[in-house]
């Protein structure tokens, strides 16, 4: 009897296994949103939104911006380009548009130093795989502050 109860209950865990296809993760000022084994498939859901791949093959998106990242800004970069304002936080970007809308570029987001080379000709460094997500005044600024120190 016990072991027809061990084996029923081995078998309904098998076939009551859930499949996740979605994770969902708030830190300060970001929605992120992560797909399991995705990384390097084009899914409907990435169009128009900051798109990154963790270290468990994972495929992240950046969903939704409310504010700052952080609650301390370490420093403002120049931005030459537009009327938005770069803020540099201890978690990443933080990007204030004209209209006042923001778009947020957590560290989780930003490949470390020298693991992809699809770098455009006038960029250097692990900001090259940002530059099919965002714009080139804002891939420029990314760039620029992987040079600086934060």
């Amino acid at each position: 009897m016990k072991t027809k109860l061990l084996i029923f209950a081995l078998l309904v865990s098998i076939l009551a296994q859930a499949q996740i296809t979605k994770a969902e993760a708030f830190i300060t000022g970001t929605k992120l949103s992560f797909y399991p084994n995705q990384c390097g498939n084009t899914i409907p859901e990435a169009a128009g939104k900051l798109a990154f791949c963790d270290r468990a093959n994972n495929l992240g998106l950046v969903d939704r911006s409310y504010g700052l990242n952080d609650r301390r800004v370490n420093s403002m970069l120049p931005n030459y380009f537009n009327e938005d304002e770069f803020y540099v936080t201890g978690k990443g970007l933080s990007i204030r548009n004209t209209d006042g809308a923001w778009e947020n570029i957590p560290n989780i987001a930003v490949p470390l130093y020298g693991e992809v080379n699809i770098c455009p000709p006038y960029v250097q460094g692990w900001c090259c795989q940002m530059a099919k997500s965002l714009s080139k005044p804002q891939m420029q600024v990314i760039c620029l502050m992987s040079t600086t120190e934060i």
